[in-house]
């Protein structure tokens, strides 16, 4: 094991060396460093003048973020197709310098009867948090066309932070086209800038996307791009020139290893086989010991149980003895309940002899109005009587009611029909016959209590003296009918 950790550790130390000096024949003018990039212009071997040196990996024109959701600096922001479509809503991201240079465009090309937002207000001033945004579709079709104007339009000369180059930044016309018919939102991009660490990942990230699914919003020269992209075929071939080599470098350390590893096999096949025997011999003695710890044990608990068993001899002489003390009480007891159970005996005779004397006096022989007569007896003839009596009463109640009901309807048909008659004729009284004409009719109706009657008669004047008049009434149940001749002179 020792031969095999000094193996590896002399071919670190080999591989050390050769990646040194593969990192020393890179050249100055392909050097990018990651940090510190005031630099540039003042490195010490700067003495090519088309060196580069930049504090990150460039950003290329094919970096993809979501530019609408996400920030990746002050200047160039890039949007991503697949991400914003799941929205439906285009937000614009914009910084705070192209947001007040905005506000005063708009002021002067907007009238204040269309809009009265004022952007710079809206997005910075009262926008700490960062959440507030400004929806284009919810205002005049005015005051959006005059921003995606200014946006389509806006380019402006920057200095590139990360190569000190001046750039002309500027958004994508063609792709501000696109969207001016979707639902729109500007935003501000509330962080000034990014960390290192997040640009290499952003920049690595971006390289990954296929080029179908991403569109540029914000875009550089092309010139600055060109610079960019050769940085990055160097570095590309530096990778893979080291690659080839870590590969030859990684065979021959397999190699030994290999080797190494078969010498440690028959190492460790050796030291298996000792390490079996004397785990046998080790076993051998454990066993003996444990035998002789159990003999121990058992001796030990047999002096034990011997001491217990001598215990509960004395024990169950005591329990005897006792035993033999409770059986001559036992048996004074049973002697005295025996003498109980005698006089008990005795008195249950005596209490016989008197309930035969109470039974001959009293329930045999019972004297009731000058007769002697059975208790028994007499109380069954008064239960049979009295039975008798409750029945007989009872058929007097049941006649009495049906009497009670026969009278009650008797009566409501006799005052019913009373009230019928009397609706009659108080109707057959009350017909309008008109004695001018020599025949006439008329109908009446008459009420009297719950009875109701409808009349209809007759008069025929035969002259001036003689009248003949015929009526009829009808009720719920019955009619009546009348007549008369009248004579004058």
């Amino acid at each position: 094991m020792k031969l095999k950790n000094t193996t590896l550790f002399c071919l670190s130390l080999i591989y050390s060396i050769n990646a040194f000096s593969v990192s020393e024949t890179t050249t100055d003018k392909n050097i990018i460093l990651l940090e510190n990039s005031h630099l540039a212009n003042n490195h010490p071997n700067n003495t090519n003048s088309n060196s580069t040196y930049l504090n990150s990996h460039p950003m290329k024109n094919d970096i993809t973020r979501p530019i609408f959701d996400e920030f990746v600096s002050d200047i160039y922001i890039y949007h991503d197709v697949e991400a914003s479509s799941k929205k439906h809503i285009e937000v614009i991201k914009i910084t705070d310098e192209i947001i007040k240079m905005m506000n005063e465009e708009i002021k002067k090309n907007v009238s204040q009867e269309n809009t009265n937002i004022n952007i710079e207000k809206v997005l910075i001033t009262d926008n700490q948090r960062g959440n507030n945004s400004l929806k284009l579709d919810s205002m005049s079709p005015d005051f959006k066309t005059a921003i995606l104007n200014y946006l389509s339009n806006f380019s402006e000369q920057k200095e590139n932070i990360y190569s000190g180059l001046k750039e002309t930044i500027s958004f994508n016309k063609n792709k501000i086209d696109d969207i001016i018919k979707k639902p729109i939102e500007i935003q501000r991009h509330y962080q000034p800038s990014s960390k290192l660490s997040e640009l290499n990942a952003n920049i690595e990230r971006g390289m990954k996307v296929p080029p179908h699914s991403k569109e540029i919003i914000f875009k550089l020269e092309e010139s600055v791009v060109e610079k960019f992209a050769n940085v990055e075929k160097k570095r590309t071939e530096d990778n893979r020139e080291r690659q080839k080599i870590d590969n030859e470098l990684n065979e021959k350390i397999h190699h030994t290893i290999a080797k190494l590893d078969q010498h440690a096999n028959e190492i460790n096949d050796n030291k298996n086989r000792i390490e079996t025997k004397n785990n046998t011999i080790q076993s051998n003695i454990e066993n003996n010991k444990t035998q002789i710890d159990n003999n121990k044990s058992n001796i030990s608990i047999n002096k034990n149980n011997i001491a217990t068993n001598k215990n509960d001899i004395i024990t169950n002489k005591t329990d005897i003895n006792i035993n033999k003390d409770n059986i001559t009480s036992n048996r004074n007891k049973i002697n005295t309940n025996s003498s109980d159970i005698k006089a008990n005996k005795e008195n249950i005779k005596t209490n016989k002899e008197g309930i035969d004397n109470i039974k001959e006096k009293y329930i045999d022989n019972l004297n009731i109005n000058g007769s002697n007569l059975s208790l028994k007896n007499h109380f069954s003839t008064l239960y049979i009587e009295q039975s008798v009596a409750r029945n007989e009463f009872k058929d007097l109640k049941t006649n009495f009611e049906h009497f009670k009901s026969d009278t009650q309807n008797r009566f409501y048909k006799v005052e019913k029909r009373a009230n019928q008659g009397i609706a009659s004729v108080a109707a057959m009284s009350n017909l309008p016959f008109t004695d001018s004409a020599t025949f006439s009719t008329a109908i009446g109706i008459g009420n009297y209590r719950n009875a109701t009657a409808l009349a209809w008669g007759m008069q025929y004047r035969i002259n001036e003296n003689i009248k003949v008049r015929a009526s009829t009434a009808w009720n719920e149940s019955n009619w009546v009918s009348a007549g008369g001749v009248g004579i004058s002179w």
